[in-house]
């Protein structure tokens, strides 16, 4: 046989078992359509990440090593109440192996490309990277991910659209394979700030008064964002969403916030992280060890041989840490910052694994606090006129939720009519 006829041959085959797959996820979408009940969300088609499980589906997290695990007899919580709420579970998304990095690399399925840049090879950030590309792209009205560091917000500054984690408790986290269950918590992706708080709200129904958007609104910027190693770009942008809300009413106060950098300091010298997360897969590591990604062992790893004072003593320093933040918060409506201190960075570097590693921790610098003090936090887009988008990050005190978004649709109204100004001009 030809090598012309084998690789036709095998191209065949790959189109027949992709009209297989299609035909049979078509079969799951009409199945769902049948049996839904109508409400708040009838008409949504939703992604999941791999590591929340859906009935009929392998729960892999993105690994080689949990490729042979049985698939789910039952869907998590979330994806039970989303079903009940209306939604289709439409396709499981891409994401960072076990949810451990937060630019979106997986040498297992494949990296996604950040559709905000269809002419340069660059990540989408992670480790919800497939969940925040199928809403950029529009192959889904919303995605159910997971963030420990950013893994929801992270990807959706990268590609252009909002990422959300409500206080940690507010969700079930039933049927969602951990990585740090101090810091895990389920999260939203979406195109817009309306819709995430849709979702939320279809979710947790609030028994808190309306919020009017167009309030006054007082916000924190952080002192600490001067002395930080951020790009030139993210300054500029964020410096102009600084005025532009000035300009629209927003009190500003710019002060010191120390939990943004103490926070995320005191959890890495603790080895918060890698201590829970090799808890978990211990048993795991000793069987199936070797499919793991090398980089993402030897980080779970890590945790094997982290003194016990060290976490215990990391965990009282955030308690103490939260205290005091929350008695800032307690004055203004939420911390402002930018959500990352880069734009999306080149794939090809990361392949260097001390460049991946120093670029991965700071990607979360701005974002990981949320989840060390355990507060709900919303990146939105920001892109003026001839720029690249940011994300705007606005991290609110816990259980206020109501509040936070609605000042994030004022955010997003406001920005965005400016955008369509600079359009017209």
């Amino acid at each position: 046989m030809s090598t012309e006829t084998v690789s036709t041959a095998s191209c065949l085959h790959r189109i027949d078992a992709a009209s297989s797959e299609a035909a049979l996820a078509l079969t799951v979408i009409d199945r769902q359509a049948s049996t839904r009940t109508a409400g708040p969300l009838a008409g949504w088609n939703l992604s999941i990440k791999a590591n929340i499980d859906v009935a009929g589906w392998v729960s892999h997290a993105g690994s080689a090593a949990f490729l042979q695990r049985p698939a789910a007899t039952h869907d998590a919580a979330l994806v039970q109440q989303l079903r009940q709420q209306g939604a289709t579970i439409l396709a499981q998304s891409n994401m960072t192996e076990f949810a451990y990095g937060a630019l979106g690399l997986n040498h297992l399925f494949g990296t996604p490309r950040n559709p905000r840049y269809p002419h340069e090879e660059r990540v989408p950030g992670g480790s919800s990277s497939g969940a925040a590309v199928s809403v950029a792209l529009g192959f889904s009205d919303a995605a159910l991910c997971t963030d420990t560091s950013g893994s929801a917000r992270i990807p959706a500054a990268f590609c252009g659209v909002v990422g959300f984690i409500p206080t940690k408790g507010l969700l079930p986290e039933d049927g969602i394979f951990p990585l740090s269950p101090s810091f895990d918590v389920p999260g939203f992706i979406a195109p817009n700030v309306t819709r995430c708080a849709q979702l939320f709200n279809a979710l947790h129904p609030t028994t808190q008064p309306a919020t009017s958007p167009s309030q006054p609104w007082t916000l924190l910027v952080p002192t600490e964002l001067d002395s930080l190693n951020l790009d030139d770009d993210v300054v500029q942008q964020f410096h102009a969403a600084c005025n532009a809300l000035e300009q629209a009413g927003a009190t500003l106060v710019k002060a010191s916030f120390p939990a943004l950098i103490t926070a995320g300091a005191t959890a890495a010298e603790g080895g918060m992280i890698s201590a829970e997360a090799y808890s978990i897969h211990q048993r795991w590591l000793e069987n199936h060890g070797e499919q793991y990604d090398p980089l993402i062992r030897q980080r779970i790893t890590a945790g094997a041989a982290l003194p016990a004072w060290r976490y215990a003593h990391a965990r009282q320093q955030l308690h103490e840490q939260t205290r005091a933040a929350l008695h800032q918060l307690a004055l203004v409506d939420a911390v402002l910052t930018p959500t990352c201190p880069m734009l999306a960075p080149a794939l090809a570097p990361l392949h260097d694994s001390e460049h991946y590693l120093a670029t991965n921790r700071r990607s979360f610098l701005l974002t990981e606090f949320a989840n060390r003090l355990n507060l709900p936090s919303l990146s939105l887009p920001y892109t003026p006129a001839n720029t690249h988008s940011i994300g705007l990050l606005l991290t609110a005190k816990p259980h206020n939720e109501p509040r936070l978004l609605a000042l994030a649709q004022w955010i997003e109204t406001l920005l965005l009519a400016k955008e369509q100004h600079h359009d017209c001009d």
